[in-house]
């Protein structure tokens, strides 16, 4: 009879364990206003951002330079050389709004954000590196990579074929791939 009474009181603290995950989820993933910048109906990706990742944000020139839908000139995108990166997945949050992650080691360079883009390299959201990859510095054999982990949120549309992650650095002017995800 102990046994399967703590079984039932697991059971309840994992469905309230559930239910509070669930509502803090959808806390962060409603947007509060729609900034000055961002077109009506777009997913508000800056205020994703800023719940998710208050300090990066703070730290990055993203809310000056975003803009859902605008087009970067093909020839401001450069590739780079023997990347170290990964564009690890997306996953749909909400009917419109898709949540992606990866990593990118960037060495010197300090990267300012990251913009997801699509084939005709249109602005389709945003993301952020310093996301904590334990472990990361070890598996790449390079120092100091264990906050080179990156998260951003974007626009999903059901006509997309592929979705390009390009990051801007801080002391460069242009854009750089870093991965693409089909």
């Amino acid at each position: 009879m102990k046994k399967i009474l703590l079984i039932l009181f697991n059971l309840l603290l994992l469905i309230l364990l559930i239910i509070l995950v669930e509502d803090g989820f959808r806390h962060t993933t409603e947007p509060v206003r729609e900034p000055a910048n961002q077109k009506e109906g777009a997913p508000n990706v800056l205020q994703l951002l800023k719940n998710d990742s208050p300090e990066l944000f703070d730290k990055s020139s993203l809310k000056d330079f975003f803009k859902v839908g605008q087009r970067i000139d093909k020839s401001q995108i450069k590739s780079i050389d023997n990347l170290l990166g990964n564009f690890d997945g997306m996953t749909e949050i909400s009917n419109n709004i898709g949540a992606a992650s990866g990593w990118f080691f960037s060495g010197e360079d300090q990267v300012d954000f990251i913009l997801f883009i699509d084939n005709e390299n249109k602005v389709l959201g945003a993301g952020l590196i310093g996301i904590e990859r334990p472990g990361l510095s070890k598996e790449i054999g390079k120092e100091n990579a264990d906050f080179d982990g990156w998260v951003g949120f974007l626009k999903l549309d059901g006509n997309m074929q592929q979705v390009h992650a390009i990051c801007k650095f801080k002391n460069k002017e242009a854009f750089y791939n870093i991965g693409s995800m089909n």
